[in-house]
């Protein structure tokens, strides 16, 4: 298994997410982006972690 990597992608699921600066739900997203994480190796493999989120604006004014 020499030089094999270990990749695992997430993505989040929830459809609207609770604005820190209000409190309120919002449903309206604007972006996205992918964010990698580094971890140490696991059983000689390589490890990469890629998680999928995505932006939401608030709708509050």
């Amino acid at each position: 298994m020499g030089g094999a990597i270990l990749a695992i992608d997430a993505e989040v699921t929830d459809a609207r997410v609770i604005c820190p600066g209000c409190g309120q739900r919002s449903t309206r997203q604007h972006g996205r982006y992918v964010r990698h994480l580094k971890d140490f190796p696991a059983h000689g493999r390589s490890v990469q972690v890629r998680l999928s989120a995505r932006r939401f604006r608030c709708v509050t004014s």
